[in-house]
């Protein structure tokens, strides 16, 4: 394996061809409020790459100062998509990559549009970040999500018609990304 970065590894006693995913602390409705966390370990457990979650306790990060990271072979490796490219190539597995370049541009282009421009319109219907909304000035954070802000929007039923679109293009038009959730919901 490449050496990606070098530093003081969280996991010690580490096992050969064993995945240490260093992420933000769980939620208790979801497995992280990160997409990036998120989709990383929903993509290990949709390859089948043994992993172990460990929990930054928001105190630490990688070498380029990011969470999620990984620890594989005793190095240390950061940023979701490089993770991601890295397993790719550990574990030779041919299934979890596209196979033609056609194909492989199609899912780059993707995961830009979902995580450059999707994934806000994600956080805003999740119930923790309605939650968070709800909890605001409880836990003293006016500010965060403030009417001037982020989240100014939120609640008045801007997002609605768009949910109502999207479920039903969705349902209609792409049956294999419903079975594919239904898949990664049953792993």
């Amino acid at each position: 394996m490449l050496s990606y970065y070098q530093m003081t590894l969280l996991q010690q006693d580490w096992k050969k061809q064993h995945v240490y995913l260093v992420q933000y602390p769980r939620c208790r409705t979801l497995p992280n409020l990160s997409p990036w966390s998120f989709k990383l370990e929903t993509w290990l457990r949709m390859a089948g790459i043994p992993f172990t979650n460990i929990n930054n306790e928001f105190k630490h990060f990688s070498e380029k100062g990011q969470v999620p990271f990984i620890e594989l072979n005793g190095q240390q490796i950061a940023e979701s998509n490089i993770i991601i490219e890295a397993l790719k190539k550990e574990f030779a597995n041919e299934e979890m990559s596209p196979s033609s370049p056609n194909e492989q541009a199609l899912a780059r282009g993707f995961t830009a549009l979902v995580e450059d421009h999707l994934s806000w319109y994600i956080l805003l219907n999740t119930r923790a970040f309605r939650a968070l909304l709800s909890l605001r000035s409880k836990l003293g954070f006016e500010f965060l999500l403030s009417d001037d802000g982020f989240g100014r929007h939120y609640g008045n039923g801007i997002t609605k018609p768009f949910d109502d679109v999207l479920n039903k293009y969705v349902k209609e038009s792409t049956p294999n990304l419903v079975q594919f959730i239904e898949r990664v919901r049953e792993k």
